[in-house]
């Protein structure tokens, strides 16, 4: 927490960019895996 002091007023838009950074990471993640669940449940079904 007391990092985000040394950065001034840039210290916001760091972490505007670091929770835009984790919602894509989150959303990338999120579609990997339902690709993954599909395949998964097409390959049981061969």
């Amino acid at each position: 927490m007391d990092g985000d002091y040394a950065f001034g007023g840039k210290a916001m838009g760091k972490k505007q960019r670091t929770v835009l950074l984790a919602a894509v990471f989150a959303t990338v993640f999120g579609v990997f895996l339902l690709i993954l669940i599909l395949q998964m449940i097409s390959f049981l079904e061969d």
